[in-house]
């Protein structure tokens, strides 16, 4: 079983979020109903794209090109929308698309199944414009939108840590917290928030 797996989902959204999510997921849902032109791997199926992943073949970069597209093009046109994956990698969303191909039927086209992983991120997208900035522990190096950092750290607070209230710009991961958040979770201690770190943190597993 992979990384990231996906079934039942927790988000860090309210409420509104949520229902603007089904809303732009019943949207999205008509216009799979619409007659349009598929271009790419959105064409393709699973059982192709999870042989793609299996074989680790070139043709993952058709797959998480396509899926780079798509984002792009739904930042552009949904409203209230700036960023659909804030903080999810190419790489985390291929294994997000893997997950759910891992539970459809292998004709499944490509288009269909990321729909589904497009309906679980729209109510955590980032609704407005955010600084990216670095975050660094020794010689580790990311960068972050400042609205994901401060996710982290409601994140954090919400678990039993404290942490002060930002009285600026957020420059920096609250990095003693999130390693020791990390450690109790099973990650690695890198005091950074990285991919499995942020999806331990704002999904529910239950793969």
């Amino acid at each position: 079983m992979g990384l990231y797996c996906l079934q039942v989902v927790r988000f860090a959204a309210d409420k509104k979020q949520f229902a603007r999510g089904l809303t732009a997921a019943t949207a999205y849902a008509a216009e799979e109903n619409r007659k349009f032109g598929i271009k790419g791997g959105g064409l393709q199926t699973c059982g192709k794209f999870m042989d793609a992943m299996e074989t680790g073949s070139t043709e993952v970069a058709l797959y998480g090109g396509w899926i780079e597209g798509f984002i792009t093009a739904q930042n552009q046109h949904n409203e209230d929308t700036y960023d659909i994956a804030p903080w999810q990698t190419t790489n985390t969303l291929l294994e997000l698309t893997k997950s759910l191909c891992n539970q459809a039927r292998p004709d499944t086209r490509f288009i269909d199944t990321f729909a589904g992983v497009f309906r679980i991120l729209f109510p955590a997208r980032l609704q407005s414009e955010s600084a990216v900035v670095g975050i660094s522990n020794g010689e580790a190096r990311s960068i972050a939108y400042v609205e994901v950092l401060n996710r982290v750290q409601q994140a954090l607070r919400d678990d039993g840590y404290e942490i002060a209230d930002n009285t600026g710009g957020v420059d920096q991961a609250p990095i003693r917290q999130l390693m020791d958040y990390q450690r109790k979770n099973g990650l690695v201690a890198t005091g950074l928030p990285d991919q499995p770190t942020l999806f331990a943190m704002f999904f529910k597993n239950s793969c």
